[in-house]
Formats: C-alpha cells, sequence, structure tokens
C-alpha cells in the first residue's frame, strides 16, 4: 500500500468524477440528493441521523426513513427527544434493526444538544477533531465508521472513513489483510494523503461507488478501474 494510495483516488476520480457526497435533503424534498452542497446545521444533523440508519442496510432504505422523518417534522434533535417513542420507531422501520437505531437516535440527539456548540466546524486542528471523536465514540451505538462520517460530512473535519468497501477493494488488489484494525487501515490512508476534507470526502464516496457497483462482494466485474 505504500505510495499507492493517492494514485489509487486518482485512477478512480478519473473514471468516476465528482460523487457529491453526503445527500442531504433539500427545502421542498422528501429525500435526500447528492447535491453536492455545503450543509447547514439541519443539514448537519441529517447526515449525522443517516450515518447511524445506513448502519446494516442499503441506502435507499435511509432514503425512506428520511422521508418518514420529515413528513413527520421530527427530523432534529427535540424533535426526536419529544416524539411519541412508537411513532419515531415506525418511522425509521424501512432502515432494519429499528429498536436498536431508535436507541441510536435518542443517544445521537442527547448528545447533539450537550454537545454540538462546542463543534468547530471545518476544523483541522487535531486535538479538536480527537476531543470530538473521542466524544462521539462514547456514546453508545456509535463506533468509528459512523463517528468518522459525522465527523467528515456533517462537520466538514478531515477524518478518513474506512467500511468494508475499503477493505475488500484493498484486500482484492492490494494483498491487504481483510482482518486489518480499523484504526490501522484509517491511519494509512491519512499518513499518505494530504489533510484535506473534500479529498476524503471524494475518496471514500468513491470506494463505495467502486464496491457497491464494481468490485463486488463475490465477482469483481470488468468495469472495476482497479482491474485495468
Amino acid at each position: 500500500m505504500h505510495g499507492k494510495v493517492l494514485s489509487i483516488y486518482e485512477k478512480l476520480y478519473s473514471g468516476f468524477g465528482t460523487q457529491n457526497w453526503w445527500p442531504t435533503t433539500l427545502c421542498g424534498q422528501l429525500e435526500p440528493s447528492y447535491n453536492g452542497l455545503r450543509p447547514d446545521d439541519k443539514g448537519r444533523f441529517e447526515i449525522a441521523t443517516g450515518a447511524i440508519l445506513t448502519q446494516n442496510t442499503a441506502w435507499i432504505n435511509v432514503h425512506r426513513a428520511i422521508a418518514n422523518l420529515i413528513s413527520l417534522n421530527i427530523l432534529s434533535p427535540d424533535g426526536f427527544l419529544n416524539s411519541c417513542k412508537e411513532e419515531l420507531k415506525q418511522a425509521i422501520k424501512p432502515s432494519g434493526y429499528f429498536n436498536q437505531k431508535y436507541n441510536k437516535l435518542i443517544n445521537l440527539a442527547n448528545w447533539w444538544n450537550d454537545n454540538f456548540k462546542e463543534v468547530k466546524i471545518g476544523s483541522n486542528n487535531n486535538k479538536h477533531i480527537e476531543k470530538i471523536r473521542n466524544s462521539l465514540l462514547a456514546v453508545n451505538g456509535i463506533g468509528p465508521e459512523t463517528a468518522d462520517s459525522i465527523l467528515l460530512y456533517a462537520f466538514d473535519m478531515p477524518s478518513f472513513v474506512i467500511d468494508t468497501y475499503t477493505k475488500r477493494i484493498l484486500s482484492r488488489h492490494y494483498g491487504v489483510d481483510m482482518k486489518i484494525k480499523y484504526e490501522e487501515l484509517r491511519y494509512i490512508f491519512m499518513k499518505e494523503l494530504p489533510v484535506s476534507t473534500e479529498l476524503y470526502k471524494e475518496y471514500h464516496a468513491l470506494l463505495v461507488e467502486l464496491g457497491k457497483n464494481h468490485c463486488k462482494k463475490i465477482i469483481c466485474l470488468t468495469s472495476c478501474l482497479l482491474r485495468k
């Protein structure tokens, strides 16, 4: 992997182009779209919510859950905390594991009300990023991938996201052990890449595009850019 991280990005970007992640819901819409716009505080909470809802499910199911939350006008920290428990559960049911995710969203809402005011949006300060990251990781239901997704896409902080797609792609094409620890692989990316929030956002999105539609779990299709 040494010296190859940036070249992988360049190859994927050349083939797929800009992905405009993370999808957010524009005014008047019910479902998120890949609009490429910088989110406001409401959009930041929507991104964090989506980062939890997307755990162990396809993104299309998250779309449906977010549409339900918007229709009920409860997609906010106070909206979650003040809503009827069963109403919120039914709203997020399309995303699966709705009982567990209900608890995770309540935990997120409480964290948000207690800590969001301390978040320095767009900060490149390593100490501040680690402080917020550790605070998120202390929340029941938020693991490293979810925390880094929130930091990167909701808070515009350079914190690289590792997921199963990333491990599979690197294992298949570059001999990386699928059992490599999350923090170890994250360190490799962040060490070899320039510190850039936009680069990290685009890179992760490109890896998802490759892993989801080309370098699949069972077979690597001929359309996989890393085969060429």
